[in-house]
């Protein structure tokens, strides 16, 4: 026997040999690299996965590469690239696409590569079948919010998370988690803007910006579409080209950045301390600092223009950080390098000697929420500790909780209203059918002697109701052609193109394929990237057909644009689309009067103290449940520590929690007729009036006056309220996380897992005017066409309009 299995053991080697041998020559090998940027996704998002690809075949070829993914409906969309590769030598590429909301680690994958012959897809010769987790990503949950890191350094950014560190965890100051990710490598940069999806915000930190062209076009077009995208600058060299004359050296981003910055070396760190911390006592001793200086308030310096604002100065006057809007983004520049050497020494100090009274260096509800539109505060396990044993840290439950979830978007675009008629009416049918064929047919053959006949009777009157039904169906059956939507309409002033978000149900009659598409941008010199996309609801798992197709989809060409069947029923979709809407349908929107544009009213000592201007409505209806937002130059009192007979305590005051960062006013007007105008000057702000009490009594889920959280459906005014807080989430109240072990404390969190994109809190830190309205029974802003017309639709758009107002610095500064 042992003999025997002597002689098989060289037979066994020979085979697996072979084996690996014939492995290693498939046409193409395929590894997947990442799943998601950053490896991190999350259920429900458009995500990126980067893999690699090495050919094994003689000479440079081109090929297909395709992630399948299933639809809404169980059909397979093919999201595909060309790629051309040479032997033995790797290359990467991006895939993207949407993932259903039940996705898990453990759903298996396939990714396939087909030769490429006369310019369209051939067969297959090599596929890679995958689970999500083979790559060991960070798989969040819906309801946590991501902050990428380009570079190595977090930079204070990583006190948004949980203290305990745990992935998904809601910190107990907080509405919902914050899991920060760091980018180590340009090579994982996505190359088109749908990779960004996922992210709320960018902070650059310690990476070369060596970016490819199209690394580059990915991260312009993701600001342009509602990204922020925060720099901050070396403390030497200049490898962004600030200044740069020579145009062979300008690109797409560096063409969006300021002039050469003013370099003040040797500043003493300690004047940059009150930007930085909270305690009072932390000092920085004797260490300098190197700082890019924008603006000098209390000089003539200024390396900027009317487009940017500051955000944050020293004392003196010294702007260091300046913002500017992009389209319907934002981009940061900072002028202090918070990954120096010195900063780092400062903060193994303090850790050691500030007794837990510097939480970090920078702390970020200190320094970054201003800069990110935030207004939760980030303490840490020490601070929470010291107010635990201090019996001021609030155990209870939350006493009310609102969950924004899909069903949001669902409910209004349901096409349910023919389904239930012809649910009646054959309920009816079957009815009047069965009592005439059985007991009716029975009752009158018995009568007659004729009960022999009763079968031929029962098949004669189901000959007979078939043809009725056939008929009836035939006739009420719905030929038309149209489109239910929800829809999220942007437009910032002074820009020309619009962003929109449309959530909608295509009800295809009749069987077959159609081409549904977003109509192409021909009047912008570069058009942006639209996406058009199946859409799924958590409970939508089961909805599928058995005649499932593939869709293939052209990333490189248009991704807004498939083949879908048709199967006489609806087909969810949504769409991100960019560009100028028709004229002739939404004429200008709103805009300010041309005699009389907006502007803000100060008093003899530079404050703030109203606004002046008119707003016209070019809507083609009325405008309901308006809203004016203005938020003001003048910021609140930055947070302090809580002081005692023993000096600080490691925690903000209670009366400054949650602060946010400028202060402002809502006001609400109800409709506003097409033609109409609102009168700026007639919007007085008070005390009653704020904006953090505005969202505190309109939006906090408090028990005596929160939403409906039953799970039943949402009314049209629910519906509306949820939209207006998604607009505001990150300056939402946050949960109150002081108390006492002696009381209740009432307070109430509210989460989201859709409309991510729909928050417009970046706003909130610079002076600006917000109007918000819906319009009911409007058509789909966004142009979408069904083989090749426009189609029929109706619903709700929700119009937002941004004015951006310039800062009277003095006032933000308290100068």
């Amino acid at each position: 026997m042992n003999r025997i299995l002597l002689q098989l053991i060289p037979c066994l080697a020979v085979f697996l040999a072979g084996t690996t041998h014939a492995q290693s020559q498939a046409p193409v090998d395929i590894q997947l690299k990442e799943f998601g940027t950053g490896n991190t996704w999350r259920a429900g998002d458009t995500i990126g996965i980067r893999v690699e690809l090495t050919s094994n075949q003689p000479g440079e070829q081109q090929y297909w590469v395709e992630w399948n993914l299933p639809t809404a409906d169980g059909d397979t969309a093919q999201y595909g690239r060309r790629i051309a590769l040479s032997p033995g030598q790797p290359r990467d590429l991006w895939l993207y696409g949407p993932l259903r909301p039940w996705f898990t680690g453990d759903t298996g994958m396939e990714i396939g590569v087909r030769t490429w012959e006369d310019a369209d897809p051939g067969a297959r010769i090599a596929n890679l079948r995958f689970l999500p987790r083979s790559v060991g990503p960070a798989q969040l949950t819906s309801t946590t919010s991501l902050l990428g890191v380009l570079g190595t350094r977090q930079v204070g950014l990583e006190q948004y998370s949980a203290a305990s560190g745990a992935l998904n965890e809601r910190p107990v100051s907080a509405n919902e988690a914050t899991t920060v990710v760091s980018i180590p490598s340009i090579d994982q940069f996505p190359d088109r803007w749908e990779g960004w999806r996922p992210f709320e915000a960018l902070v650059w930190t310690d990476l070369e910006p060596d970016l490819r062209p199209s690394q580059e076009a990915a991260l312009v077009e993701w600001i342009r579409r509602g990204g922020h995208l925060v720099i901050m600058l070396p403390e030497a060299g200049n490898p962004w080209n600030l200044g740069a004359d020579d145009s062979r050296r300008r690109t797409s981003l560096s063409s969006l950045l300021p002039d050469q910055p003013r370099r003040d070396d040797q500043v003493p760190l300690q004047l940059l301390m009150p930007d930085l911390v909270k305690s009072s006592n932390a000092t920085a001793g004797s260490r300098t600092i190197s700082l890019r200086v924008f603006k000098d308030l209390g000089g003539t310096w200024d390396s900027t223009d009317g487009s940017w604002h500051s955000v944050h100065a020293l004392d003196d006057g010294r702007v260091y950080a300046i913002q500017r809007p992009i389209g319907h983004g934002l981009l940061t520049i900072v002028g202090v390098d918070l990954t120096s050497q010195i900063i780092t020494s400062l903060q193994l100090t303090l850790a050691m000697e500030s007794n837990g009274l510097v939480a970090g260096l920078p702390e970020a509800d200190r320094f970054w929420n201003r800069i990110l539109g935030r207004r939760a505060d980030t303490p840490r396990t020490f601070g929470l500790q010291a107010l635990e044993n201090a019996k001021f840290l609030n155990r209870s439950r939350p006493s009310g909780r609102l969950d924004i979830t899909d069903r949001l978007v669902s409910e209004p675009i349901a096409m349910s209203e023919q389904a239930g008629r012809g649910l009646l009416l054959a309920f009816v049918l079957f009815l009047v059918y069965w009592l005439v064929a059985v007991p009716g047919t029975w009752y009158i053959l018995d009568r007659r002697g004729l009960r022999h006949l009763s079968w031929p009777a029962f098949f004669a009157w189901g000959i007979v109701f078939t043809l009725i039904a056939w008929g009836l169906v035939e006739g009420i059956q719905d030929r038309s052609l149209r489109v239910q939507h929800l829809t999220v309409l942007d437009h910032v002033s002074g820009e020309d193109e619009q962003r929109a978000v449309s959530w909608l149900s295509l009800y295809a009659p009749g069987y077959g394929e159609r081409t549904v598409e977003l109509e192409p941008e021909t009047d912008i010199s570069s058009p942006p990237r639209n996406l058009l996309e199946s859409f799924s609801t958590v409970d939508g798992r089961s909805n599928s057909f058995g005649n499932s197709m593939n869709i293939p989809i052209d990333l490189d060409r248009r991704p807004d644009a498939a083949i879908i069947p048709g199967r006489g029923t609806t087909i969810d979709l949504t769409s991100h689309w960019m560009g100028i809407l028709d004229r002739d349908e939404w004429g200008r929107l709103l805009q300010e009067a041309p005699d009389d544009p907006a502007t803000t009213r100060y008093d003899a000592a530079g404050r703030p103290i109203g606004l002046r201007g008119a707003v016209i409505s070019n809507l083609p209806a009325t405008l309901e449940d308006v809203q004016v937002t203005w938020i003001r130059s003048d910021r609140l009192p930055p947070q302090t520590l809580t002081r005692g007979p023993d000096g600080e305590y490691p925690w903000v005051r209670s009366v400054q929690a949650g602060a946010p960062s400028n202060r402002g006013h809502a006001w609400a007007l109800g409709t506003l007729e097409p033609g109409d105008r609102i009168e700026l000057s007639s919007l007085e702000p008070n005390r009653l009036n704020t904006f953090s009490q505005h969202l505190l009594d309109t939006y906090r889920p408090m028990e005596t006056n929160g939403f409906d959280i039953s799970g039943g459906v949402l009314n049209e005014s629910q519906r509306r309220r949820q939209l207006e807080a998604l607009s505001w989430y990150n300056q939402l109240e946050p949960p109150a996380y002081f108390g006492s072990e002696t009381e209740f404390i009432q307070t109430g969190i509210t989460q989201r897992s859709i409309g991510r994109e729909l928050d417009l809190s970046d706003w909130s830190t610079r002076p600006a005017i917000v109007i918000t309205g819906f319009l009911p029974d409007s058509k789909l802003p966004t142009p979408l066409l069904v083989d090749g017309e426009p189609v029929e639709s109706s619903g709700t758009t929700m119009v937002r309009w941004i004015i951006p107002l310039p800062q009277h610095d003095p006032a933000a500064f308290d100068l």
